[in-house]
């Protein structure tokens, strides 16, 4: 009997469908890669922004002496807004604005200084004011919106701080001698 060193049709045909199959799940396993790092990627930027703007948030608020709620009409007007008056002539304007906070800072003489913060995808501001223990604790909310845009997967994220806590830049008192 003679033997054959080629390889017949059927052969080829077996090799080329196990090479596609291969390829395939490659490929789709790139893909899903890809999504995975892009997703991580937007996510760790979003933690970075937030890390930011709690604390820019917060020394704000210590170094404010007071803070001001605008007086609108609208309800939403006067949650998604404020103002911390660190001295006097001077503030610092928290607004939201599409998808951004913005952080106006205006002081004497000064032009004003603006830094906005990236919103997650769905998600509002808010602000709350509450007496907790003798101290004035300002709340910022992130909260997700009523009708959140499909694929948001937002979470409320809350940022205290209290107003007035840093003195460092204030004279200190001289305490009063009594009368006699």
């Amino acid at each position: 009997m003679k033997k054959h060193h080629g390889v017949s049709l059927i052969e080829v045909l077996a090799v080329m469908t196990v090479t596609t199959v291969m390829l395939s799940v490659a490929v789709g396993l790139l893909n899903t890669l890809l999504r995975t790092e892009r997703a991580t990627r937007e996510h760790l930027r979003q933690q970075a922004v937030l890390g930011r703007l709690a604390g820019q948030f917060r020394d704000d608020a210590h170094a404010a002496l007071r803070l001001v709620l605008p007086q609108g009409d609208a309800p939403q007007q006067r949650r998604s807004a404020w103002q911390f008056e660190p001295a006097p002539g001077e503030s610092i304007r928290y607004h939201v604005e599409d998808g951004y906070l913005v952080r106006t800072e205006q002081a004497k003489g000064k032009p004003p200084r603006r830094e906005s913060f990236r919103l997650p995808i769905g998600t509002t501001v808010l602000i709350r004011r509450r007496e907790q223990d003798k101290t004035d604790v300002t709340s910022m909310l992130i909260v997700p919106a009523e009708d959140p845009p499909a694929g948001s997967t937002c979470r409320s994220i809350r940022i205290d701080a209290a107003l007035a806590s840093n003195h460092r830049f204030t004279k200190p008192i001289e305490p009063k001698e009594p009368q006699p």
